[in-house]
């Protein structure tokens, strides 16, 4: 499977069997985003690369829309980036049984898009990988870099608060009903024993 990317205003490439054509510098409209297979795999990226390096994303983010000159003029690395683009366009059509992580369901809510596509792409992605795909999606549609950050901090954050254990704190009112019960049955049964004389 091939992907092609049409660069600053090129044409766009004839369709070949099983690839798919990214055109960049699109302004992809967000409301209507994430119906069709280009749309999916941007959305998918944008939440991987903003999992890899948040603050790069939003930095991205201000960036391309205060001077959009200055991230449209930079060149993308297309051998560290379409293997990336390969995965992600693969799996919308081959579903595995990929964990998600919390921050990966975080970050592809924000944009709009399946868990499992944002796994995909966040295991694809490596350190080459991930500046190339923050810059990519900086230039397609970089109204998508600020939320999936922005979800993906959110989440981290979360993530300090620890989880109760069952031992020491009841997980829900029936449980904390229950304890007590046991407690009361357990005092009425050593009430009720008689303690043997002397």
């Amino acid at each position: 499977m091939s992907v092609q990317i049409p660069l600053n205003g090129s044409p766009r490439p004839a369709e070949t069997t099983g690839g798919v054509a990214i055109p960049l510098g699109t302004g992809l409209s967000l409301p209507f985003f994430g119906t069709d297979r280009v749309e999916k795999v941007v959305r998918a990226v944008a939440a991987a690369a903003a999992l890899e390096d948040p603050a790069e994303a939003l930095n991205l983010a201000r960036l391309a829309i205060d001077d959009p000159a200055a991230v449209a003029e930079r060149d993308i690395d297309r051998l560290a980036l379409d293997p990336v683009l390969v995965n992600v366009s693969a799996a919308l059509t081959q579903r595995g049984t990929l964990p998600v992580t919390a921050e990966q369901r975080a970050a592809a809510t924000a944009v709009g898009v399946d868990a499992e596509l944002v796994a995909v792409a966040q295991a694809a992605l490596t350190p080459k990988a991930t500046p190339e795909a923050l810059t990519w999606v900086a230039t397609a549609e970089p109204a998508l870099l600020a939320p999936a950050a922005s979800a993906v901090v959110r989440q981290k954050s979360r993530d300090f608060v620890p989880q109760p254990t069952s031992a020491s704190v009841p997980t829900s009112r029936l449980d904390d009903i229950e304890r007590r019960i046991k407690a009361l049955e357990e005092a009425k049964r050593k009430a009720a024993t008689p303690t043997p004389q002397k």
